[in-house]
């Protein structure tokens, strides 16, 4: 933060004194929000879920809309109703961050269920793509702790064993193949993911921002929709919100840094596996922020750093891109053979039947936007998403308030704490401006930097005081005891 402000986000009041003696936080900390809101919203999250998920499969086109209308409708309730709450410096926020994680639970569990009443799960949880690359992966490493089978090699650059296929082959290996085995994997994966964007969100603002942080990402329909679907999503996300976080602690926070600078190379080689590109976007702005404070930095870690970053970049260029070693000798064969990898990244992502050829004709500014914001509402959708998928047609507007706040935040963020959001925001920049030009349409490549963007609107959410209780029209006496804490009592 600049010198001389005064930073906007530590001056909540504080409703709660930790205590001396460990074990009294614990009653402390469990009695401090009310008992009945605790149970109250993620068992009625879970009802709704499981009414919502029958609803999406048994329901005829018109109501599938209406259901996912009426479901996307409670999960803005959810959020204003919980993200209203007064969240305390002092005990941390490790209540509310209890309660987002049981939403979490109460939405897989209530999709199953109501999956299960309607009908199809196993076509409901794995699509055709879904079923096609990642379940074959994920039954072959089952296969080999059983020891019936060696681990497959890899085909080329992309089919190759990811954490999702990892995480998902050990729940086979225990529970068996099935649909909920892979929703089981995938709802620890995101609840780990909601917890690491809370800390990233508290660590680089206040624990309301990480609150808020953690309540969008966990609530946000179109991210929903992909992190229920056994694709690698999930993981992505919590790669890269655990990779911003170790990398924020060892370079910028400075809590724990020797612990964090082991912590950090090891999330960054896991997120370089399950989607390159995306680590090389986020090495990219650490490389930046780095950079603009080479002076203050012991050689010791320059040395070590420009070692691992071109480690990273022999990696990334030769064997996830292919480029041959002769190229990195010769400037002009290395920017040929890179101009082909990117057009052939190009061509395979419009490959696809599904995709409108229009997206590949955009003017750039265009495509830009198109990226930043998509999906959008469209009349072609619905001959594309129905069921389950209709969450994408109905939560693009939610998911594009989501990102246009989260672009103010990022504006206010750059004004209050100057040059150490270039970490965070920088990152997902480059990436809108390289992948623009590949696929313009590829929403859920770009909610591969989700946390990024629920952090910083969760920031611009907690600079303006939102949500309040006024949102849900509460005024007078309700809203004074509340702001006064007699409401905690």
């Amino acid at each position: 933060m600049k010198s001389g402000r005064k930073d906007p986000l530590k001056t909540e009041k504080t409703h709660f004194v930790m205590p001396t003696d460990r074990l009294d936080n614990i009653f402390v900390l469990s009695s401090r929000i009310p008992r009945v809101r605790v149970f109250l919203w993620p068992a009625l999250t879970a009802v709704v879920s499981g009414f919502y998920g029958f609803a999406a499969l048994a329901a005829g086109a018109a109501g599938q809309s209406i259901a996912a209308i009426l479901y996307i409708a409670f999960l803005c309730l959810v959020f204003v109703r919980l993200g209203c709450e007064p969240v305390s410096e002092a005990d941390g926020g490790y209540a509310e961050l209890m309660i987002v994680c049981a939403c979490v639970v109460a939405l897989y569990a209530g999709i199953y269920a109501g999956f299960s009443l309607g009908g199809s799960v196993p076509e409901a949880l794995w699509p055709k793509d879904a079923f096609d690359t990642h379940l074959p992966r994920a039954v072959n490493f089952a296969n080999y702790l059983k020891g019936i089978d060696p681990i497959s090699p890899p085909y080329d650059s992309y089919d190759r064993l990811y954490l999702t296929h990892v995480l998902a082959g050990i729940s086979f290996f225990i529970a068996g193949v099935s649909p909920g085995a892979t929703l089981l994997t995938l709802a620890l994966l995101k609840m780990t993911a909601v917890i690491s964007i809370f800390f990233l969100g508290s660590g680089m603002f206040s624990r309301k921002t990480g609150f808020l942080a953690a309540l969008i990402y966990a609530l946000m329909p179109t991210v929903l929709f992909y992190t229920i679907n056994y694709y690698k999503e999930a993981a992505v996300h919590l790669l890269v919100a655990a990779t911003l976080y170790s990398a924020w602690e060892a370079f910028v926070g400075g809590r724990a840094k020797r612990g964090f600078l082991f912590v950090f190379p090891i999330c960054v080689l896991a997120l370089l596996n399950e989607r390159f590109y995306v680590g090389v976007f986020i090495l990219s702005g650490i490389a930046a922020y780095r950079l603009s404070r080479i002076r203050r930095a012991p050689k010791a870690y320059v040395l070590a750093g420009g070692f691992f970053l071109t480690g990273v970049a022999v990696y990334v260029l030769n064997v996830r891109l292919g480029i041959g070693m002769d190229a990195f000798l010769d400037p002009s064969l290395f920017v040929r053979e890179f101009a082909a990898r990117i057009e052939n990244l190009r061509a395979g992502y419009s490959s696809y039947s599904d995709v409108n050829a229009i997206n590949y004709r955009l003017p750039y500014p265009v495509a830009f936007l198109k990226l930043l914001f998509t999906p959008f509402f469209s009349l072609n959708k619905f001959s594309l998403f129905s069921a389950y998928a209709c969450l994408l047609i109905w939560g693009a507007v939610v998911n594009q308030a989501v990102i246009l706040t989260s672009i103010l935040g990022s504006w206010h963020a750059f004004k209050a704490y100057g040059s150490r959001n270039v970490l965070t925001v920088v990152p997902f920049f480059l990436f809108l401006a390289v992948f623009s030009s590949i696929a313009a349409y590829n929403g859920r490549v770009r909610d591969s930097f989700y946390p990024v963007i629920s952090v910083y609107a969760a920031y611009f959410m907690a600079l303006r005081g939102w949500p309040t209780k006024a949102t849900l029209r509460f005024r007078g006496r309700v809203k004074g005891e509340w702001s006064s804490g007699k409401l905690l009592k």
